[in-house]
């Protein structure tokens, strides 16, 4: 079972790079860094944006890529995610749209 839902997760992630599958696999990984981020207690380290920092030393390069990478993450959540949402949505519109247009005429009243 796990090896068949590995099999439709890898089918996903190996979609043509620009098609509503993509960007909605670009979302989906965007939201998984944002919550590994969230629940891995990186939101304390964003206290650097006010000049502070959680463990009292400015100058540690640890804090600052922890902060640097929860705030890359929220405001790719926040902004990109919705982005590529709206974005595969109206790209899957629009191409079932074309679809339609590209039909004979006659098939659509034939049932075919």
């Amino acid at each position: 079972m796990i090896r068949q839902a590995m099999k439709h997760l890898w089918r996903f992630l190996r979609a043509p790079t620009f098609s509503p599958k993509s960007l909605l696999a670009w979302a989906v990984i965007l939201s998984v860094l944002f919550l590994v981020c969230h629940l891995a207690g990186l939101r304390a380290y964003a206290t650097i944006i006010s000049g502070t920092s959680p463990t009292g030393d400015v100058t540690d390069f640890t804090v600052l890529f922890l902060a640097i990478l929860y705030i890359l993450s929220y405001v790719s959540f926040v902004v990109v995610v919705p982005t590529l949402t709206i974005a595969a949505a109206v790209f899957s519109g629009l191409e079932s749209i074309a679809r339609r247009g590209t039909q004979p005429k006659g098939a659509a009243r034939n049932g075919a």
